[in-house]
């Protein structure tokens, strides 16, 4: 006979389910757009620009291309090497919505992937967006809602009216992770911190603070915080990530792919003054 025991005055329940862990990281830098920002008939287009009083510029708004989220994730579907399993969630994140928007990548995304997955879109400031989707598949894996799923980051750099813009001189990207409640990296201690409130006031001390606990871990730092890092102490403790806007840190854990020892991915977004931060520790959860 079996007994199950539980502290005093504590019913005795299942064991509560693990938080998100990670079996597959696919990031692909594009570095050409090829598909017509508005992908309409001419006369529809120009009356379009002509109605956003930019008649003039008109020829420059119709040469205009980009990578669409439903292209992109494809050629990370392709780059995955082996499909993915049944899914119970697909979850999108981003900067600034689909350019293409017309298109609604999540609900083509929900019919394209197995399992007709569960879809649901992030929007956040810069490299926040991907850090706030993980804390939302770690809730969902926790309360068993989801025990396989597939996390799009997109970086869509072309700008649809502003060809000026700083960020339209950055490459698009993209990276698809394949997550669930089960897998070969546990994602832990995901933070995401705004300075000043009731923590740290800046983003040195905000590194310091996990570094405190994760003395000697290795550390993948997003362009955002890299910058913050130079001249102190930290600097050196870093590992340098491409500079891509929402993905950076990403595209450098897909370099280290597979994992063999814990990583600290950490990035700072400077508009809200949010630093973000989660710990992965290879070593499959069954």
């Amino acid at each position: 006979m079996s007994q199950t025991l539980a502290p005093p005055g504590r019913a005795a329940g299942p064991p509560r389910p693990a938080g998100v862990h990670l079996t597959g990281v696919t990031h692909r830098v594009f570095t050409e757009r090829a598909k017509p920002v508005f992908g309409m008939r001419p006369e529809l287009a120009r009356l379009m620009v002509e109605t956003f009083g930019a008649a003039a510029d008109q020829e420059d708004f119709l040469a205009r291309t980009g990578n669409g989220f439903i292209e992109m994730t494809e050629a990370l579907l392709a780059d995955a090497g082996t499909p993915l399993p049944p899914l119970d969630a697909v979850v999108l994140a981003y900067h600034s919505p689909d350019l293409y928007h017309s298109e609604v990548a999540g609900c083509y995304l929900a019919g394209r992937l197995p399992g007709n997955p569960e879809p649901c879109s992030v929007a956040g400031p810069g490299p926040g967006a991907a850090f706030t989707a993980l804390r939302l598949l770690d809730g969902m894996c926790r309360l068993g809602e989801a025990a396989s799923a597939a996390l799009l980051v997109y970086d869509q750099n072309a700008v649809l009216w502003d060809s000026g813009h700083p960020a339209t001189h950055r490459p698009d990207a993209a990276v698809l992770l394949q997550a669930g409640s089960t897998g070969d990296v546990a994602v832990t201690e995901l933070e995401e911190v705004r300075l000043g409130e009731t923590g740290p006031h800046t983003a040195t001390l905000a590194l310091a603070d996990v570094l405190y606990r994760h003395p000697g871990v290795r550390v993948l730092a997003g362009a955002g915080l890299a910058q913050r890092l130079a001249g102190t102490p930290y600097a050196g403790r870093v590992e340098a990530v491409p500079d891509l806007w929402c993905t950076g840190v990403w595209a450098g854990l897909a370099r280290l792919w597979p994992l063999d020892e814990p990583v600290l991915l950490a990035d700072f977004e400077p508009t809200g003054g949010t630093f973000c931060s989660c710990l992965l520790v290879p070593g499959r959860e069954q």
